[in-house]
C-alpha cells in the first residue's frame, strides 16, 4: 500500500509516501484509512515492484513484514532502495528480537514495530520515521548507544554529551534524563 501526503503534525516530512508489503496489520490499516491527506497503494511483495514504487514515490517509508525482509539480500535491498536517505524502512515483527533489530538498525533500516500495534502507535512510528528518527525498543536503542559510546574516543564528546549518552545507554527515559540534567 502506498500513501502520500502531508503528515498531520506538519513537521519536517511535508510529503511522505507509505509503501506497505504486509498482511494482517489491523492497526496499520486503520491508521492509513483515517489519514485523509494520504493516498494508498499496495505492493505485491516482489522486490522489483517495491524498488520501482519507492523510487517513484520517494521520499517514502517502506513498511514490510520481517518475512519479506528476511527473504531479501539485505545489502542489495539497502543499496537499491537508497534506504536511510530517500527511503526509510520499518519492519513489522510478530515478536521483538533485539539482536535482529540491532542488525537491521546497523544496516540502515529505521526500526521495528509489532504487527499488533494500535493505529495510534503506527501513527507515532510513521511520523517519527518520516522525521528521521529510529523506532525500536528502548533497550535496543540503549544497547546501540552503549556500543557507540564505547567505540568513541572520549575526546570526541563534550562532558555533557558523555553524560547524556551514558544516561541513554542506561535506559533512562527522556523525562528522567531531563530531571537529572536540570536539577
Amino acid at each position: 500500500t502506498a500513501k502520500s501526503g502531508q503528515n498531520s503534525a506538519g513537521n519536517a516530512a511535508d510529503h511522505v509516501a507509505v509503501v506497505t508489503v504486509a498482511e494482517g496489520c489491523a492497526g496499520l490499516q486503520e491508521h492509513l484509512n483515517t489519514q485523509a491527506s494520504l493516498s494508498t497503494a499496495r505492493c505485491p511483495g516482489v522486490f522489483a515492484n517495491e524498488v520501482a514504487m519507492c523510487r517513484h514515490l520517494a521520499p517514502c517509508i517502506l513498511v514490510a513484514d520481517s518475512s519479506f525482509i528476511d527473504s531479501l539480500d539485505l545489502e542489495q535491498f539497502v543499496s537499491e532502495l537508497d534506504i536511510g536517505n530517500s527511503v526509510k524502512a520499518l519492519v513489522l515483527v510478530d515478536e521483538e528480537d533485539a539482536d535482529l533489530c540491532r542488525v537491521w538498525l546497523r544496516r540502515g533500516l529505521s526500526g521495528t514495530l509489532p504487527r499488533t500495534a494500535s493505529a495510534q502507535v503506527f501513527g507515532r512510528a510513521l511520523r517519527a520515521v518520516a522525521d528521521g528518527e529510529l523506532w525500536a525498543p528502548r533497550k535496543v536503542i540503549s544497547g546501540l548507544v552503549r556500543e557507540w559510546v564505547n567505540e568513541s574516543s572520549p575526546r570526541q564528546l563534550t562532558g555533557r554529551e558523555s553524560v547524556i549518552l551514558a544516561l541513554i545507554a542506561g535506559g533512562y527515559t527522556n523525562r528522567q534524563i531531563a530531571e537529572s540534567l536540570f536539577r
